[in-house]
């Protein structure tokens, strides 16, 4: 008899729509019921912990969370083990990045390390514990971590998430910023990113190696969503264009399929020639990491791009008629209120159609949390995870670091050059919009 498995998304109500495709699960779902398991996705998504509708009936629960959701996946982990004998798992990059810790504070039995798939199918068939790669767990007393599980070689082995698991219309929203009528989903053709930026955890999941998705494959996943009368996409890869031949060939199966669509790329690779190809393949909208105006912060966060790239990266997209969105951080270790300004300049004097700003939290498996001493990073140790959120519904994001009132007043700065390009602003703008067309 196959076992009852219970993948739950806990919430994320700091985001500005906490109703986000859990497509992490949805892959391990697909995995599973692929092998013949029973198993089934439950999102508690936008619910206050009094709504929570835990099924009590499964035998194993695995939950995914990221470091400032972790507070929900404790309380998630107490109310089953008062109530089921079942295996509790936990997964995601929290628990990659910290274990130990996670294994210490909670009531999970086991965590899962890196990619997930294969890893919860021989949790959830029975294979003993010691013998499963890219586990931790306790064992009499004692926190044992398995050695690593080497990523899978070929991605297209894994079967496509199907987004007909989920009530998928609760999912669909503008996937263009500024159009509300760019109603889609997001997808991922690949796993991994390449650089080597400081602020990311990316690393601790995917090691810097890039595993690509098929164009066949990809688009045996984009027809699957148009024939439920889906055609706007947000192709959420860390690094969708890193590989020119590929992206040669997605462009052609885009251009072919009719989509609209918007991606994230670094600047470095944006040209004249790939923005408009990227345009005439139906692509609406580019977000790029920008993160400072200055090449000393640049280079002190290891970006792969330079001030005049990003330059030339945003002109070359807005030529080709594509929208920008530029993402920015402060508070970076070792910034100085120079380095601020030359972002501050660097926001006047460039034409992206919107900024988003950041201040930079050290997520638990990036390179400054895990090397807090080498970058001499003032962090205030008595904030919790889950003031951890680097992207909310707000513009007034929590402060991790020591000198709050410095790292507060280079934010203002930053949004005052900003001013009506706010990317929240212009979010709360179109949502007021359609709220009036609505009540017409």
């Amino acid at each position: 008899m196959s076992p009852k498995v219970y993948l739950i998304k806990v919430p994320h109500q700091y985001h500005i729509h906490d109703r986000n495709w859990p497509l992490g699960l949805l892959y391990i779902n697909a995995f599973l019921r692929a092998k013949g398991i029973d198993s089934q996705i439950v999102d508690l998504s936008g619910l206050p912990q009094e709504q929570w509708h835990l099924p009590l009936d499964g035998d194993v629960y695995g939950v995914s969370c990221t470091t400032p959701d972790f507070h929900h996946a404790v309380r998630i982990a107490e109310i089953l083990r008062r109530q089921t004998n079942a295996t509790l798992v936990l997964g995601g990059v929290h628990a990659t990045a910290r274990p130990a810790e996670v294994l210490a504070q909670s009531r999970f039995d086991i965590v899962v390390r890196g990619e997930g798939e294969q890893t919860m199918f021989e949790l959830v068939t029975g294979r003993p514990w010691e013998d499963i790669p890219g586990v931790s767990f306790l064992y009499e007393g004692e926190i044992r971590h398995n050695p690593e599980r080497p990523l899978l070689q070929d991605i297209d082995l894994l079967p496509p998430p199907d987004i007909r698991d989920l009530d998928y219309e609760q999912y669909v929203q503008p996937v263009l910023i500024k159009d509300p009528a760019s109603r889609g989903v997001a997808l991922i053709t690949s796993r991994g990113c390449p650089f080597q930026c400081i602020f990311c955890a990316s690393s601790v999941m995917w090691k810097r190696k890039v595993r690509f998705h098929s164009v066949a494959y990809v688009t045996r996943q984009v027809r699957q969503v148009m024939d439920l009368g889906i055609r706007y996409f947000f192709f959420c890869d860390d690094t969708l264009l890193v590989d020119r031949r590929r992206t040669k060939e997605l462009l052609a199966e885009f251009k072919r399929l009719g989509i609209v669509w918007r991606c994230s790329s670094t600047t470095h690779m944006m040209t004249p020639d790939l923005a408009q190809a990227m345009y005439d393949a139906g692509c609406r909208q580019v977000d790029f990491g920008i993160e400072s105006g200055s090449d000393r912060m640049l280079r002190i966060m290891k970006k792969a791009s330079r001030r005049a790239e990003h330059e030339a990266g945003v002109r070359a997209a807005k030529e080709a008629g594509l929208m920008v969105k530029a993402m920015l951080m402060v508070g970076l270790p070792g910034e100085s209120e120079e380095d601020v300004r030359e972002t501050v300049r660097f926001v006047r004097e460039n034409d992206a159609d919107m900024y988003a700003l950041t201040v930079f939290v050290p997520l638990p498996g990036c390179d400054v949390a895990d090397h807090l001493d080498r970058y001499a990073y003032p962090l205030d140790t008595s904030i919790p995870y889950e003031q951890y959120f680097i992207v909310g519904a707000d513009k007034k994001t929590p402060i991790v670091h020591q000198e709050k009132d410095k790292i507060e007043r280079w934010r203002s700065m930053i949004w005052e050059a900003i001013g009506q390009r706010a990317t929240l602003d212009i979010i709360y703008q179109r949502e007021q919009r359609q709220l009036q067309c609505e009540a017409v």
